[in-house]
């Protein structure tokens, strides 16, 4: 995992963006591991990875990750996705401004 892969795939950084809630839900209690791990299937080990942020990763932990998030929200599944697109859009951007400010300063 983190190589070069031959599938579908997403950047370690959005993994990372939907990876961090899951996992805080875990430790919080909220969810129990053994579910997510049954779940993510024969990715499963990425739990207990250092994810890079420029590495690519299989996308389909993304979107049990983004179901996983969507469950624990109230209200309507699809408002719950929804919600999490715009805060990553906005995190993605945000995070983007920054590297702009970096480079011109």
């Amino acid at each position: 995992m983190g190589a070069v892969v031959k599938e579908p795939s997403a950047k370690g950084l959005i993994v990372i963006m939907v990876m961090v809630p899951v996992k805080q839900a875990i430790h919080a209690g909220q969810i129990a591991r053994e579910d997510v791990e049954l779940r993510l299937g024969e990715h499963a080990e990425i739990l207990d990875q250092k994810i890079s942020p420029a590495l690519w990763y299989p996308v389909d932990v993304t979107g049990v990750f983004h179901e996983i998030m969507a469950e624990q929200m109230p209200g309507p599944r699809q408002a719950a996705l929804t919600d999490q697109g715009i805060s990553a859009v906005r995190h993605l951007s945000q995070q983007r401004l920054n590297s702009l400010r970096t480079l011109h300063t």
